[in-house]
């Protein structure tokens, strides 16, 4: 049965299932030093600052200093800054 790199069978089902690509697919590697083009600068980049940031687009931890084919630039507009979630209950 295959395991997902942090060992964890049902993360590996989960990225799986998500259409998440491997981080061998995506390029992952160490980001330069001296330029923003890294994980944590990226549009992508989902729960920076948890003990386990992820990405939407590769399986797995990612790590704010690295860098992926898949970098978009962070922006105003695409920051999730501002989400807005309505509930309605009843009438």
């Amino acid at each position: 049965m295959k395991v997902h790199p942090d060992g964890s069978r049902r993360q590996y089902i989960s990225d799986r299932l998500s259409g998440k690509k491997s981080k061998q697919d995506a390029n992952y590697r160490p980001a330069e030093h001296d330029t923003n083009e890294n994980c944590s600068e990226c549009q992508h980049y989902l729960s920076p600052g948890g003990p386990e940031s992820s990405c939407k687009i590769v399986a797995g931890i990612v790590e704010g200093d690295m860098l992926s084919d898949y970098f978009q630039p962070r922006t105003e507009e695409n920051s999730g800054a501002g989400v807005n979630i309505n509930i309605n209950i009843g009438r």
